[in-house]
């Protein structure tokens, strides 16, 4: 809406849902409806575009036309009667044991592997691009389109025809990683020199590297993998150009640099590729233009890299593509360049970011770098390096690291492109910091020394790797250790004898420090530490698969994968109905409290509960917080009594009307509260009940993967057998598993395993006991049941709509997205959540309806219920949660009157309100 003078007009009001959206249309207003009452309303559909004839025939011309153009500009080449030598060399034809191993690491990895952060991200909008007809972000901004970046995204959205597995969509990262290897091995390292060509301990190098920096960063959707093929491919081409002074191996570089910066911003490595040969380059389109002009050597070139213009337009117009920028400029994250630093700082921080993997794939290449240079500048002249290539592979990163700076964002996972070139350049170095460049061993000491330094900063911080990658590996959420000793220490105490030792060497004779072991040491250190850390992660991923086994793992989900197997949905088992499943109580004499309190209970009462305890712990703030429940809404008392006078709404869908509840927390006088309740008889074990379930909260002791053992209050459950009278006889006590008992005021399903209890376990019952004075020391249970449990895949299915947080896409392929089409979303029935900290950090805060996602839509119409859900045979983790979604109110679905309209590529409606 404008204003007579054309200015968008605002409400006026702070008011976050006045936003670009209608969800529905409602009234209080009674009596019967108006027989002409209607209410119409036009969508905004500027980006469900598709081009007319004309413009088809113009793309298809330009590409017609580049095509035409190198092809002359590769026939003016050939003026200078030179022949270039084969295209393809025959060290290509060649098949070493580093082939083997790199290529053999990198297939394992595709299957065993971690995945990157934004999987779940990209397969959603891959997911849903063709019903919406364009490439949309789906999770934020509004639904705007990706362009002028993301032509990468439309290929993943062709292979979802295909399938939506794991294995399928990561197979453009697994070829471009081979691709790399190839190029390095067989092109990159002989340009660098004979030295680097012949060196086994260089291509080692730069196979190990590759994989280390590649299996943290480049596993997945993300498209770092193809922007680092695509910047190895543009410093090949220009190397090749300037071997042979030709300009269309020149031509092609620009080609690839220019499709490598559309698949994102941080594609400005392959344009650096191209600043770094510009001169080289330009030099030899002077020589040359003396032959034929200027413009038939220049022309070509700019063809080449206009091209890029008709992927980038092919199904959006330049008023789009701009609106598109100025929301997500707008929106942001936005940052300014001054703000680089802080990439290099989540880096450093012990969290995911700032990994083992994460740190070693970006610091090894660093410390490469860095030494190179240093080395290069004090000898003018090193036997067997091209000081020309060399430079211009420095050039590249530099570059890069510069370019980065003027990127939007800063996340760690953008060191992922450096995978290619910083294998280029540990292999350089290696060659640099040999015996026979260095031949003081001084100097290799310190190299020595300055690595086992970078293991010790790697090893400062967790084996941490993304959502359900960090499965069952060791040290995912702490620092590594062995025997309590942190391995970060033992690196560190390794650097200080070997800077003593250089040290020593520095005033000893120079003939010193030549003995056997120190040469080996120091012969190939690269190499071999970046393969130590090669099979540091792939240890850490078979670990946890055999600790996973049977439950999820991605190996084991991958594997499922050629049977149809439906990832983490397979693994999540649900409680259709969590009021089902509880178990009856053998006859004896209660107390006020009914079975669950037992004979004679202390301090509990029916109403021992805090208001507003909730099934997420949610921070209470004036500004209501996105993705929330309805619970936290709801009114905090029951309008009538339970089932045993509680007056305290239960969460879990759990009906007060048939399930008690009783709690030791008071407002009054504290005292120590006692409860052991009735014995309940146990269902006959089999799969389909692998569990006892008390819903409960308060401070309670328990464990858990993420925090281990909670202290707290205690609720046990106990098992019993008959004795000799018939009486039960308890046979002993289970500590739960208590997913959050860091959260003391929020309901949650304390697990009991019964593969913990013996086969003959006939009864169980709730041992309860808050012997603290404190008044943030209480418990409230309800009694123990055995759900009846059913797979996420069985109860959701693959066709109801859900909404899928971007962090958990990859893990759930088979559940179906919600899609949007002509400015319409449907309707979701549930939300996949990660696990607890994942969503109220990432995901809740992404998808905010304020920032043009999904939980705009959803908090304002729907009406959230947390569901008991479990993850199979690893009841104490926190897998994340199934949320059903309820309407406001019975609504009609809105009739859609569609139509089509041509536009120029500049039109616009007017600007998009993304404020109140």
């Amino acid at each position: 809406l404008n204003d007579p003078a054309g200015k968008p007009l605002g409400g006026g009001f702070p008011d976050p849902n006045l936003r670009p959206q209608i969800v529905g249309v409602f009234t209080d207003l009674s009596g019967p409806v108006p027989a002409d009452l209607r209410l119409s309303a036009t969508i905004d559909t500027r980006f469900s575009t598709t081009p007319t004839t004309l413009k088809l025939v113009a793309m298809v011309l330009a590409i017609v036309s580049t095509i035409v153009a190198l092809v002359a500009l590769w026939r003016l080449d050939q003026l200078d009667g030179h022949r270039m030598r084969r295209l393809i060399p025959t060290n290509w034809r060649t098949f070493t044991l580093a082939d083997v191993t790199v290529i053999s690491g990198f297939v394992l990895w595709h299957v065993i592997g971690a995945n990157s952060s934004d999987d779940g991200y990209i397969l959603g909008m891959a997911r849903v691009a063709d019903r919406a007809g364009y490439m949309s972000n789906y999770f934020r901004w509004f639904g705007s389109p990706e362009d002028p970046f993301g032509w990468y995204y439309n290929l993943l959205a062709l292979m979802t025809h295909v399938t939506d597995a794991s294995l399928w969509m990561r197979l453009p990262d697994l070829l471009a990683g081979i691709v790399c290897w190839l190029l390095l091995s067989r092109e990159v390292l002989p340009r660098l020199g004979p030295a680097v060509a012949k060196s086994k301990a260089a291509n080692w190098a730069a196979g190990m590297v590759l994989l280390t920096a590649w299996m943290p960063f480049d596993n997945g959707l993300r498209p770092e993998p193809i922007i680092a093929v695509g910047s190895l491919i543009t410093y090949v081409l220009i190397e090749r150009s300037m071997r042979y002074s030709r300009l269309t191996p020149a031509a092609l570089a620009v080609i690839t640099a220019a499709f490598t910066l559309g698949v994102q911003p941080t594609g400005l490595i392959a344009v650096a590729a191209l600043v770094a040969g510009g001169r080289p380059i330009l030099r030899i389109l002077v020589k040359r233009h003396r032959l034929v002009g200027t413009w038939p050597l220049v022309a070509p070139m700019l063809a080449a890299g206009t091209v890029i213009l008709t992927v980038v337009f092919a199904d959006q117009t330049l008023s789009t593509v701009l609106e598109a920028t100025r929301i997500r400029t707008a929106i942001g994250p936005s940052q300014a360049w001054y703000t680089e630093n802080l990439r290099y700082y989540y880096l450093i921080l012990p969290t995911v970011d700032g990994s083992l993997s994460r740190r070693f794939g970006f610091l090894i290449a660093a410390l490469c770098l860095f030494t190179a240079v240093f080395i290069m500048l004090r000898r003018k002249r090193i036997p067997g390096v091209a000081r020309g290539p060399a430079w211009r592979l420095m050039g590249v990163i530099f570059g890069t690291m510069f370019f980065l700076m003027f990127t939007p964002t800063k996340w760690v996972h953008h060191f992922g492109l450096f995978a290619a070139v910083g294998a280029a350049m540990a292999a350089l170095t290696t060659v640099l910091v040999s015996h026979e460049i260095l031949r003081w061993s001084r100097n290799r000491m310190a190299f020595l020394a300055a690595l086992l330094f970078v293991l010790a900063l790697c090893f400062a911080t967790t084996n941490g790797w993304w959502y359900v990658s960090s499965f069952g590996v060791p040290f995912n959420n702490v620092m590594p250790r062995f025997h309590g000793i942190s391995i970060s220490t033992v690196f560190f105490a390794l650097f200080v004898i070997v800077v003593l030792y250089a040290a020593y060497l520095h005033f000893a004779p120079r003939n010193r420090g030549e003995g056997r072991l120190a040469r080996a040491l120091t012969a190939a250190p690269i190499p071999l530490a970046a393969g130590f850390m090669a099979l540091v992660f792939i240890a850490s991923m078979v670990a946890g698969i055999v600790r996973q086994y049977p439950t999820y793992s991605n190996a084991w989900d991958n594997l499922r994968e050629f049977s149809g197997g439906c990832g983490l949905a397979d693994d999540v088992l649900v409680e259709p109905d969590s009021n089902a499943g509880f178990m009856a109580a053998l006859p004896d004499n209660f107390g006020p409290l009914g079975p669950l309190g037992g004979v004679s209970p202390t301090g509990f009462t029916p109403n021992g509960v805090p208001d507003r305890t909730l099934a997420e712990s949610i921070k209470e703030t004036e500004v209501p917080q996105p993705g929330t429940d309805y619970d936290w809404d709801a009114p905090t008392k029951l309008k009538a009594p339970g089932v045993n006078g509680s007056t305290m709404p239960l969460p879990y869908g759990l009906d007060p009307s048939r399930v008690p509840v009783a709690g030791s927390y008071t407002t009054g006088a504290q005292q120590q509260s006692r409860l052991t309740s009735a014995w309940y008889q146990l269902p006959k074990l089999d799969d389909g009940h692998p569990l006892v379930v008390v819903t409960a909260a308060g401070t309670i002791a328990g464990n858990s993967i993420l925090h281990g053992h909670t202290s707290g209050q205690t609720v046990e459950l106990e098992f019993g057998r008959p004795g000799p009278g018939g009486a039960m006889q308890p046979g002993g006590r289970l500590v739960p598993y208590d997913l959050y008992g860091e959260q003391p005021k929020v309901w949650r399903n304390l697990r009991f395993a019964r593969s913990q209890m013996p086969a003959d376990a006939f009864a169980v019952r709730v041992v309860a006991e808050d012997l603290s004075l404190t008044p943030d020391d209480w418990v409230a249970l309800t009694p123990p049941r055995v759900p009846e449990l059913r797979s996420l895949q069985e109860y959701v299915g693959s066709k109801q709509p859900v909404l899928m947080d971007w962090a958990v896409g990859l893990a759930f392929p088979c559940q179906h997205p919600m899609l949007h089409a002509n400015g319409v979303t449907e309707i979701p029935k549930f939300r996949i959540t990660p696990d607890y900290n994942a969503k109220k950090q990432d995901t809740d805060t992404w998808q905010d309806g304020v920032n043009g996602g999904l939980l705009g839509i959803t908090d304002l119409l729907l009406r959230a219920h947390v569901m008991s859900t479990y993850l199979s045979n690893d009841w104490g983790r926190d897998w994340g949660s199934l949320r059903k979604f309820d309407t406001v109110a019975d609504a009609h679905p809105a009739q859609l009157d569609l139509g089509t309209a041509t536009r120029t590529g500049w039109w616009s409606p007017g600007q998009i309100r993304i404020k109140p």
